[in-house]
């Protein structure tokens, strides 16, 4: 099964073709309309209620799947929650390859990243930034003995 965002016609086209060489039958191909980075996927919805124990979910590229590098892992985590595969055709990802699984282990990460930066950013604000504010860097070269 097959779930794609598209925002062009004919590069729409050329995944659906990308998708039928890699195995996928037509009836399986779904396709959310979108514009710009839209919360709203009827289609991903739909193939993720679908999808059973055993399927692959196939994408060409892991920005038609998602957006974000939250709701991929998040995505990603479900899947294998559910014995549910991915493969990212482009990108080579199949997480039914250690290759695959560590490329969305890095992935959490990041996002754990993004998450507890995104948390500092907005609760602590940052930190003053350059040379003029005094940056760590700065301050670390000016506080080594000589």
């Amino acid at each position: 099964m097959a779930v794609e965002e598209a925002l062009y016609p004919r590069a729409a086209a050329k995944r659906k073709d990308a998708l039928l060489r890699n195995g996928v039958d037509r009836d399986n191909i779904h396709v959310d309309v979108a514009s710009g980075a839209k919360a709203s996927r009827p289609k991903l919805d739909l193939v993720m209620q679908l999808m059973r124990e055993g399927d692959t979910l196939k994408v060409t590229r892991l920005d038609r799947l998602s957006r974000s590098v939250l709701h991929l892992v998040t995505l990603g985590a479900e899947l294998r929650e559910r014995g549910i595969g991915l493969h990212v055709i482009e990108q080579g990802i199949d997480t039914a390859t250690m290759e695959g699984r560590a490329m969305f282990g890095m992935l959490s990460v990041l996002a754990e990243l993004q998450r507890e930066l995104t948390w500092r950013t907005r609760t602590m604000g940052l930190p003053p930034r350059g040379p003029a504010a005094g940056s760590a860097g700065a301050a670390e070269a000016h506080s080594r003995p000589g």
